[in-house]
């Protein structure tokens, strides 16, 4: 494909593609590149596991809130 240049990645979890596509725009506009290919996407890893976890907003059981929810 010929495609070759400036290469970045960016973790910031839910924003991530928001944030690549601000990024892409910042750049196009300052004139720094002709062309830009942005996308965004949050893996399931061990890495987003444990950044949920020192927030105290991850549950082991899969979503235990919502079958709560359905036997109130």
């Amino acid at each position: 494909m010929g495609i070759d240049g400036y290469v970045n990645t960016i973790s910031t979890a839910c924003s991530s593609a928001a944030n690549s596509i601000m990024l892409g725009a910042r750049m196009l506009l300052s004139g720094q590149l002709d062309r830009v290919v942005v996308g965004g996407t949050d893996g399931l890893s061990q890495f987003t596991i444990s950044g949920f976890r020192s927030l105290m907003i991850f549950d082991d059981e899969w979503c235990s809130h919502l079958m709560k929810q359905e036997k109130d």
